[in-house]
């Protein structure tokens, strides 16, 4: 008896810490510009990547999405754990094993390609009127590249930075693009935006918590590749920003 207790124990362990070595949850940003309304219910970008990256190794996995820092948080607190989209930093090395590449996350500064020619330079934005989104790291992004305070208008929604850039108000749009194409294209009737000078800080991924074990990583990583490969990468770039996976990757040109 005392046998099969020891028996028992020892495979209860064995069974936990393989679980904990394979990716068992996704832990998402509700950002909702990551997000789409079909069907009434709610899809995500980053989720419906993963999923059709889980069904070529035959695994389910949880999906859950809450605010960012919070999603962060855990993921360092948790095992079995996957997050999306984590920028690549020195900071975050020792916390994370880093899956995948994704895409660059490039802040840009827009202009009306009819109104205003595409900014080629930080000396010509320092010229403009710019506008950023009061909160979000343009704003230190815009002080970084030494923006005047006098040209730099801090302003509370990304939709009323669209309707001041319509009418004249501001010269440009600092922000990532991937909110420029979301937002953009979400309008009844979008503006001709034009990409000008932007600045690359880093690349995408999805990471792991770190408990999770190299074969694993591995397994999900080719499950990545074959999925990029096979264009739905592509197809959700389109589906969710409008524009091409590699028109994301290019250093600039127009929307």
């Amino acid at each position: 008896m005392k046998f099969l207790f020891i028996f028992f124990s020892i495979s209860l362990c064995f069974t936990k810490s393989l679980s904990a070595e394979q990716i068992q949850t996704l832990y998402l940003s509700d950002e909702h510009i990551f997000t789409l309304e079909k069907n009434g219910s709610q899809q995500n970008f980053f989720s419906d990547l993963f999923l059709i990256a889980a069904q070529k190794i035959d695994r389910e996995i949880e999906i859950k999405r809450m605010p960012w820092k919070r999603a962060q948080k855990i993921i360092q607190q948790t095992t079995g754990g996957a997050i999306a989209p984590l920028t690549r930093t020195k900071e975050r090395e020792p916390h994370y094993h880093w899956l995948h590449p994704l895409f660059p996350l490039r802040i840009s500064y827009f202009t009306i390609k009819q109104t205003s020619p595409a900014i080629s330079s930080l000396q010509e934005a320092r010229q403009k009127r710019i506008g950023v989104k009061r909160g979000t790291f343009s704003e230190q992004i815009g002080a970084r590249h030494q923006i005047p305070l006098a040209q730099l208008n801090s302003i509370s929604s990304s939709e009323q930075i669209l309707k001041l850039l319509e009418h004249g108000r501001i010269d440009a749009w600092l922000v990532w693009d991937l909110v420029a194409y979301r937002l953009n294209g979400a309008l009844q009737s979008p503006l001709n935006l034009e990409r000008g000078f932007g600045e690359l800080l880093g690349t995408m991924y999805f990471a792991t918590s770190l408990d999770v074990s190299e074969d694993e990583r591995k397994l999900w990583s080719n499950a990545f590749t074959q999925t990029i490969e096979e264009g739905h990468l592509e197809r959700l770039f389109i589906n969710y920003f409008g524009v091409s996976y590699s028109h994301a990757k290019s250093k600039k040109g127009p929307l």
